[in-house]
């Protein structure tokens, strides 16, 4: 009965551990077109505007991974050296990463997914306003009244950056509960000498629930 009984307590104890293991984080990692073998990348975690080194992995056949546990998702950043690669979010699951010369990105979870998407439509509003300065200069060349090109370029600025705020708003909502909806907030209203006298800024908030409005880094950027 004793032994029968060890044997119970030895096989729960190996299913608790490799529960544990199994609830924890995994990042896979994948580098083509430049070569970083030998290097080190280091995984480091976003509080506030403070950066906490969590762990190192070294790239070996444009592989390289990174394991743990987290106690709940946060914003991360992957560095080599003091260079920032990509920004991602560590939630436990399965996450894969692929850096290119062109572009990093990161998938598998359902925040890193989300998070994915909004990095790719904040780069296309970039770019879609970066255009309209050179859509001007291309009108003016063409042989456009420059008065016409400006008007042209203030209207279609005007309506790029309207758009802009209308998905970071539809963003932030949907993501009120979980850490996308903070870090978008804080990273368009950041750059804002008085955000609180802001439009938008206010109504974000007055919608908000209590979990959004009590977050550290939304606190912050109320007083």
């Amino acid at each position: 009965m004793i032994k029968s009984t060890g044997y119970m307590l030895i096989s729960l104890f190996f299913f608790l551990f490799s529960s544990c293991g199994g609830n924890g984080f995994v990042v896979e990692g994948t580098v083509t077109g430049i070569d970083l073998d030998g290097d080190t990348l280091t995984l480091k975690r976003y509080t506030g505007d403070v950066l906490a080194d969590v762990s190192d992995a070294v790239v070996g056949d444009g592989e390289f991974e990174f394991e743990g546990v987290a106690d709940e998702p946060y914003v991360a950043g992957l560095f080599f050296g003091e260079v920032l690669v990509m920004p991602l979010i560590i939630e436990n699951g399965d996450i894969e990463v692929e850096i290119t010369d062109n572009w990093a990105l990161a998938k598998g979870t359902e925040l890193n997914d989300a998070f994915n998407t909004y990095l790719q439509s904040i780069s296309s509003f970039n770019y879609e306003i970066a255009n309209v300065s050179r859509l001007e200069a291309r009108m003016i060349m063409d042989g456009v009244n420059p008065d016409s090109a400006k008007v042209f370029m203030e209207e279609s600025f005007e309506k790029s950056y309207e758009s802009i705020k209308a998905y970071i708003a539809g963003f932030v909502q949907e993501h009120y509960e979980d850490i996308l909806g903070p870090f978008a907030f804080k990273q368009w209203f950041g750059q804002m000498y008085y955000p609180m006298s802001d439009t938008l800024f206010k109504r974000i908030i007055d919608e908000a629930p209590p979990v959004f409005r009590n977050n550290a880094e939304v606190k912050a950027m109320m007083e």
